[in-house]
């Protein structure tokens, strides 16, 4: 037998007061009798210098025994969020509630409980037990806090709330359980809650998730944050989703903002998203089908504007259902005729093809979206005769494009022609009909007078000149 060993219980207490809190543990790991002697001395000591924390290291470890041990000797059990925030309280970094969650340790979350503690109880993070639960997947630890009547309206610093975490990790059976409490408790704050957080789960193509909000009653028409489900599932080109928004009603029109957003046919569009095209165009307006059109035109999608010519989409805009008028945030390329884009862009194939399925020659023109200085033109022929191309030029005016027209300067197509020196269209305009007299500059001067003309030109014009006269 020790020494230590010999001595009474008053002097081995006496000496255990003035250790440390290592020595402790190393006295009551000794024998039995020193145990019983100094093991409660040590929890003493650390709930009066160690901050409790043997309480908060059993609950992580749903080590029951010591936890109570650690209440037994005079450990602090924050009852609720008010009492967390008390200036008494160094520090609420942690609880142990949040400890036992975060383990999923449903008997220690039992046993906290029922001494009192609010399972609504928040660390300085702003998670609750509820919100650490949904995150690591305890599906049972859930149930057990909603039965306890936890809340879900409390939000995170992540600004998220437990049925936001529950879709975003894709817990199908946990988000149904929220759902179905939330909707017993309020139904109204869970409608609003679902339009966020459905929009996320579009986002990330969680299917599942978004049919259970589906069957649980949530209009699949609505906007939040300037966005829609229908718009965010074309955009993103999840086929599946956007047939599954149409099934259940969802408006293929559904817009923001007439005049500054694009219709979901267009988000398609512009993901290039051929399938998805296809299922809206039937549905979509007039208007938000050539103006997709029109965006497939500028980006060239050749396949994607044979089929919504195909499928009725009216090759040009009338320019009175365009809304308007512009603003100072006004998109030039938004409302472009899809003739202009495929003039300017000089893409033949796609100009004929609009032409071919109808669309005017002579459209009016009010917004150009390739601007330069000096653009002013009214008429789509007046890029193709500027830039020169006489296939083009050859095309609209096979398709009834006018020549004696003027830009909004009051120059003439002919001038223009003239301009640019190239006598194969300045011959195909005068056989169009081009009346050689329309060759002038602005102050009414014939061109033929500049010096700056090739002699053949000149000839050109003054044989054509002629010509119309004899017509007279």
């Amino acid at each position: 037998m020790s020494f230590l060993e010999r001595l009474p219980d008053e002097l081995i207490l006496n000496i255990a007061s003035m250790a440390s809190e290592s020595s402790l543990s190393a006295l009551a790991r000794t024998n039995q009798r020193l145990h019983a002697i100094c093991d409660p001395c040590l929890y003493r000591q650390n709930v009066l210098y160690g901050e409790s924390s043997a309480m908060d290291w059993a609950a992580k470890r749903g080590m029951l025994e010591i936890f109570q041990k650690s209440l037994d000797a005079g450990a602090p059990l924050l009852v609720d969020a008010a009492m967390a925030e008390s200036d008494n309280i160094p520090s609420v970094r942690s609880h142990p509630l949040i400890s036992a969650a975060e383990g999923g340790h449903e008997d220690m979350v039992q046993f906290i409980l029922d001494r009192g503690v609010s399972p609504d109880l928040q660390i300085s993070s702003g998670y609750t037990a509820l919100s650490v639960a949904v995150l690591y997947g305890y599906t049972s630890l859930v149930r057990l806090l909603l039965d306890h009547g936890a809340r879900q309206d409390i939000l995170d610093r992540m600004d998220c709330r437990p049925l936001q975490h529950a879709s975003a990790h894709y817990f199908q059976r946990i988000a149904e359980m929220l759902i179905v409490n939330l909707r017993q408790r309020d139904d109204d704050f869970f409608r609003e809650l679902a339009k966020e957080t459905m929009l996320d789960a579009v986002r990330h193509n969680n299917v599942a998730i978004i049919h259970l909000f589906i069957e649980h009653g949530v209009d699949v028409n609505y906007i939040h944050d300037n966005e829609t489900p229908l718009g965010i599932a074309a955009a993103e080109g999840e086929i599946e989703l956007v047939r599954l928004f149409l099934d259940n009603g969802a408006d293929e029109n559904l817009l923001r903002d007439p005049q500054y957003t694009n219709a979901p046919l267009s988000d398609a569009v512009l993901g290039e998203h051929v399938e998805v095209c296809e299922a809206l165009v039937r549905g979509t307006t007039n208007l938000h089908r050539t103006r997709a059109l029109s965006f497939a035109v500028r980006e060239g999608y050749e396949e994607i504007v044979e089929m919504l010519l195909d499928k009725g989409t009216p090759p040009d805009f009338r320019q009175a259902d365009i809304p308007g008028p512009p603003g100072p945030y006004y998109d030039h390329e938004a409302w472009a005729q899809p003739l202009q884009f495929a003039v300017q862009l000089g893409n033949w194939w796609l100009t004929g093809l609009l032409l071919q399925h109808g669309a005017d020659a002579n459209i009016e023109c009010v917004e150009w979206p390739i601007r330069g200085a000096g653009v002013s033109y009214n008429r789509v022929i007046f890029s193709a005769v500027t830039a020169e191309q006489e296939d083009m030029v050859d095309l609209l005016l096979a398709y009834g494009a006018e020549t004696n027209i003027a830009d909004v300067r009051g120059r003439s197509l002919l001038s223009h022609a003239v301009v640019t020196g190239n006598e194969s269209i300045i011959k195909s305009l005068l056989d169009h009909g081009a009346n050689p007299h329309h060759a002038i500059v602005i102050s009414g001067k014939n061109l033929r007078s500049l010096g700056r003309m090739k002699e053949s030109t000149r000839l050109l014009l003054q044989e054509a000149e002629s010509k119309w006269a004899e017509k007279l």
